[in-house]
């Protein structure tokens, strides 16, 4: 079975219109992002749950796409979302991976909002109004003791 173009476990319809140099686009971004990581090629590739030549032939652009798994592998070990290597080569921005708190962490130890990709602040609900809790509880400790 072929590779795809875009990521899927087939080849697509339009595997002649992606272009190399959409291609060359997404090595230079995973390169770039290897190294922002710190990682050498083998450790990248361990972290994705490919081979080190798979990723060695992803930052050479040897071929005009890669199964699935090994996209998504690769997005894995970049902090990446699944689909941002479709996202680059149809000219966009790799979207990062969200941290996210642990389930099971303290309400006060979570973040007061998050940063989408987007650039938008959310903020959490739940974390806000504990917050509003203590400073209408300092208030009035203090306004007691003021009085």
């Amino acid at each position: 079975m072929a590779p795809s173009p875009v990521g899927g476990g087939t080849p697509a319809a339009g595997a002649a219109r992606t272009s190399r140099s959409r291609w060359q686009a997404v090595a230079r971004r995973v390169a770039d992002r290897r190294r922002e990581l710190g990682l050498s090629v083998a450790a990248a590739a361990a972290r994705g749950g490919v081979d080190e030549a798979t990723w060695e032939r992803v930052e050479a652009a040897a071929r005009p796409g890669y199964r699935r798994h090994r996209e998504e592998g690769v997005c894995r070990a970049l902090g990446w979302t699944p689909g941002s290597i479709e996202r680059i080569l149809a000219g966009g921005e790799p979207e990062p991976v969200a941290a996210r708190p642990a389930k099971d962490a303290p309400l006060l130890l979570r973040p007061l909002s998050t940063r989408h990709p987007d650039g938008a602040a959310r903020l959490c609900p739940a974390r806000v109004a504990v917050v509003a809790g203590i400073v209408i509880e300092g208030l009035v400790v203090v306004a007691y003791f003021r009085v």
